[in-house]
């Protein structure tokens, strides 16, 4: 399983994108009324995620994150995004990626 988790160093900001799907595949219009949460925890520690909703006229179900922080240290990472509606809650599946090491080490 390790040698399908890309590999990657990271530097001070990790960032990219998520795309909001439906079990084909398709991507989903955001609406205000979904609120979405995530977070990336590697070796039992968790850093916040901020999220912002991408122009949904141009980038369908595109969600933008970004992570800030000098204190990575050397893991497995897992990432995933929360999609809450109401009392509905659904969690993505992991990203799971390998950190072996921070460009500020």
């Amino acid at each position: 399983m390790n040698s399908l988790r890309p590999s990657i160093t990271l530097g001070n900001t990790f960032f990219g994108t998520w795309v909001y799907v439906d079990e084909e595949g398709n991507p989903i219009t955001i609406n205000d009324e979904l609120i979405f949460k995530s977070s990336i925890k590697i070796n039992e520690k968790k850093y916040p995620v901020e999220l912002t909703v991408l122009d949904q006229t141009q980038n369908i179900g595109e969600i933008a994150f970004i992570v800030q922080t000098s204190e990575w240290s050397r893991g497995i990472a897992e990432m995933d995004l929360k999609v809450m509606l109401g009392e509905f809650i659904k969690h993505s599946e992991k990203y799971c990626f390998n950190v072996v090491g921070s460009i500020t080490e």
